[in-house]
C-alpha cells in the first residue's frame, strides 16, 4: 500500500476479525441453524449483495437431510 495515500477511514488496510474468528463463528451459526430447523422444513433465503462466499461457507456447516 503507498504510504501517501490518504483514506477516508483509518481501519481501511487493518484486519478487524481473524479468519479464525469468522470460521469459529459460521461453526457456531452452522450449530444453531441446524438445531434451529431439526423440527421443521424451511429454505435460506440471502439477499445481500456481496454474500455468496459468506453464504456457501455457512450452509457447508448447516447439517439438514
Amino acid at each position: 500500500m503507498n504510504s501517501e495515500q490518504k483514506f477516508p477511514y483509518d481501519f481501511i488496510g487493518k484486519v478487524l476479525i481473524s479468519q479464525q474468528e469468522i470460521e469459529t463463528r459460521v461453526n457456531q451459526l452452522g450449530e444453531i441453524i441446524s438445531e434451529d430447523t431439526k423440527t421443521r422444513k424451511s429454505a435460506a433465503a440471502w439477499l445481500l449483495r456481496g454474500s455468496v462466499m459468506f453464504v456457501t461457507d455457512l450452509m457447508r456447516k448447516v447439517q439438514r437431510p
